[in-house]
């Protein structure tokens, strides 16, 4: 998968993920996780 971001919202990521141990693949996923986790509970 390819993706554009910009500059400002790559550094915040990697950042976070830093942070917290992780890896920017694993922050993406985890991120992917829990919005459609939110979202399918929302639609409820």
């Amino acid at each position: 998968m390819n993706i554009t971001l910009s500059v400002r919202v790559l550094s915040l990521m990697d950042k976070y993920a830093g942070e917290h141990g992780e890896t920017r693949c694993g922050f993406v996923t985890q991120s992917a996780i829990e919005f459609i986790t939110f979202h399918e509970r929302a639609a409820r």
